[in-house]
């Protein structure tokens, strides 16, 4: 995630300048050059932070790439009919392997290796939980205080079918400044099913071959869902059952909870633009995911000739993304507001190139503004 998120970083900075009229070599001297200062910063001045040798490399070949690509910007913005196909094909392929590759990472068989239990006093010493866990279960059975839990293999079966419930009960602490772990059961450090505290929000985390690959597992998080003063008794309760993510606090009496059910479009989740996947916002964010990568599919697909056939491939791919595949996969289907991203972006595409189109038009075209008298 880490790697991905430093390319992205810098994508805009090597656009910018590479259409800012400085050339390739400039671009990526200047990109180095400025990640350079960064991290020089990072190591000496601003606490807190890592300098890294692998940000300054994914933040210099983020630049170079967007360099490269923005100079060949009317290839794919102003492309021919021939050109346009291509790219319709290519990004159709991409559209439906980034919903397939998210099922297949969706997957709950994850990390592979002796199980091992993990509580707040085993913890880094940066994030030590100030409250108290007086108890925490996994599938109803009492963890031990000890590194290994009993029954690991039962505990592995529960976990690889995608059906686990963990609890803790606690005594509050302060709200904490970076995710802690009440609870987790971990393989080589990594937590696979884990209840966790940020600040006063309660965070899930659940197992999926994501965790293979050091990217983001399935995780939810309850906005203010811990009491914002310490010592107060609470439980928290966590489930992953039939692909839903469900999350309870309960404490004074009252109870709070939010859920989410995993889909092929919530590929965002893997690389999130936030720490955690806040549950109330994740039609909304995953409406504005299915819409980004549908937006070039409109906008090539009326480039293209002929006049109904652009229209209904572009409806063919749309479908196939958010209905075949969920059905062929046998994920949960596109909810209502996935279809209406994907269809508001398509239109928004073709709407764009078409006036695209317009303008090319109108400036290759002589003037005709000129007046004449008789």
């Amino acid at each position: 995630m880490d790697v991905f998120l430093n390319l992205l970083l810098f994508v805009p900075l090597g656009a910018g300048l590479r259409l800012a009229g400085w050339r390739w070599r400039s671009v990526v001297a200047g990109a180095a050059l400025v990640s350079f200062t960064v991290e020089l910063l990072q190591y000496t001045v601003v606490t807190g932070r890592d300098a890294s040798l692998s940000d300054l490399l994914t933040n210099t070949m983020g630049a170079a790439a967007a360099a490269a690509l923005a100079a060949r910007w009317r290839a794919f913005a102003l492309p021919s009919a021939g050109a346009s196909a291509r790219l319709f094909a290519g990004w159709s392929i991409l559209w439906l392997g980034a919903l397939a590759a998210t099922v297949w990472l969706q997957d709950p068989r994850s990390l592979r290796g002796p199980l091992r239990n993990a509580w707040p006093e085993m913890a880094h010493p940066d994030r030590v939980y100030s409250g108290r866990v007086l108890e925490a279960r996994v599938d109803g059975v009492a963890m031990p205080r000890q590194e290994t839990p009993p029954d690991r293999a039962a505990i592995r079966r529960s976990l690889d079918q995608g059906e686990a419930m963990i609890e803790v009960r606690a005594v509050s602490g302060p709200p904490t400044d970076d995710l802690v772990f009440l609870y987790s059961l971990q393989v080589r450090h990594t937590p696979l099913l884990g209840l966790g505290q940020y600040g006063r929000d309660a965070v899930l985390v659940v197992p999926s071959r994501a965790q293979r690959f050091r990217i983001w597992s399935p995780t939810v998080q309850l906005r203010d869902a811990l009491p914002p003063d310490s010592g107060v008794p609470v439980t928290l309760h966590g489930a992953i059952r039939d692909g839903w993510l469900r999350l309870s606090v309960r404490w004074g009496g009252q109870v709070r909870q939010t859920g989410m059910q995993l889909r092929p479009t919530h590929g965002w989740t893997a690389v999130p633009p936030m720490k955690f996947v806040l549950g109330r916002r994740v039609r909304l964010l995953t409406a504005l995911w299915v819409g980004v990568l549908v937006l070039p599919l409109g906008y090539w697909a009326a480039a293209l000739p002929r006049r109904y056939a652009p229209a209904a491939a572009l409806l063919g791919v749309v479908a196939a993304g958010l209905l075949v595949l969920p059905t062929v996969t046998g994920s949960p289907p596109s909810d209502w507001t996935e279809w209406m991203g994907a269809l508001t972006a398509a239109a928004l595409g073709w709407a764009g190139s078409r006036f695209a189109a317009y303008l090319q038009g109108r400036c290759a075209s002589p003037s005709t503004s000129g007046s004449s008298s008789s």
